[in-house]
């Protein structure tokens, strides 16, 4: 799992991060932090988030920590509604 603590607006993040393909969740945005779980290693995560050049996406900090079963319940139970725009971040709490 990996958090990318964010100043100002995460919208770029966010798409970009949408953009990173299958193997990577759906991003969750819980407060200024949004975190991205992966199928592949935590070193490929990083590295490939690191590709997208962070720092000027707004990213502060940047933690890799494994993955909690509170995690796989937000990734499993967020979901975004069928119409809501892509864009749209997709926050811990909120109902579809």
């Amino acid at each position: 799992m990996l958090d990318l603590r964010v100043a100002g607006d995460p919208a770029d993040l966010l798409a970009s991060l949408r953009d990173l393909g299958p193997s990577v969740s759906e991003p969750l945005l819980v407060g200024s932090t949004v975190s991205v779980a992966s199928a592949g290693t935590s070193e490929s995560l990083t590295e490939r988030v690191n590709a997208l050049a962070p720092s000027r996406l707004g990213v502060r900090t940047m933690t890799v920590r494994p993955t909690t079963l509170n995690d796989v319940f937000l990734i499993l139970t967020t979901r975004r509604a069928p119409n809501e725009h892509q864009t749209a971040p997709v926050t811990a709490g909120r109902r579809a």
